[in-house]
């Protein structure tokens, strides 16, 4: 098919032909295949056009939502499955940003980690479930899970453990540690951290 002409809109360009049909092609594929007027694209030429453009779309919508927030490689890849992507396309484009270094998946659970730790709402067993869920590898969450300083997961429960307490107009002794436990283990604490923190509790608050 041969190009009559080619229009720039934008970040695309139209790229008309003899017979009348048009395809948009990204800006910067036209240009990196230097196409101009009177040259004669086969139907592969034309495919393999719109298939970068396509996978130029996918990557410049993979930016956006990087300069929102750091993701993991599968939290993006289901994104962009929502904008309804090609699986192939985001593929490559996820490929292709790992190499860039631009998508790093144990770097993004290194920070999650600290994030959840420094606030000090979550216990090592609840970030780890939420890391599964976000497709970090296994073999990077159970090294950065062993990698938790156990003093300071013991004083996060801590002091979730106490201004939970402080709530409580329970005088039964029993019922108070039962229901802190309980509290302490949806927050992901594992059962002998929470009996530690049940035994000082009990003791300073009630003596």
């Amino acid at each position: 098919m041969i190009v009559s002409s080619l229009k720039k809109k934008n970040n695309s360009v139209e790229i008309i032909f003899e017979d009348g049909s048009v395809i948009v092609a990204d800006y910067n594929v036209v240009v990196a295949e230097a196409i101009r007027k009177n040259d004669d694209l086969s139907e592969e030429k034309i495919n393999y056009l719109l298939n970068r453009s396509e996978l130029n779309k996918i990557k410049n919508y993979a930016f956006r939502f990087l300069g929102i927030r750091n993701h993991s490689s599968r939290e993006l890849k289901l994104k962009l499955i929502k904008k309804k992507f090609p699986v192939d396309l985001i593929d490559e484009a996820i490929s292709e940003l790992i190499s860039q270094n631009l998508i790093d998946d144990k770097q993004f659970a290194k920070q999650f980690l600290d994030e959840k730790l420094s606030k000090g709402k979550s216990g090592p067993n609840k970030i780890k479930a939420e890391l599964i869920k976000k497709g970090i590898e296994r073999k990077i969450i159970d090294e950065l899970i062993l990698s938790i300083d156990n003093d300071s997961s013991y004083q996060n429960a801590l002091n979730l453990a106490m201004k939970k307490f402080r709530t409580f107009n329970e005088k039964d002794k029993k019922k108070s540690k039962q229901k802190i436990f309980n509290f302490l283990h949806t927050k992901g604490f594992d059962s002998e951290l929470i009996l530690s923190v049940l035994k000082e509790i009990i003791i300073d608050e009630v003596e």
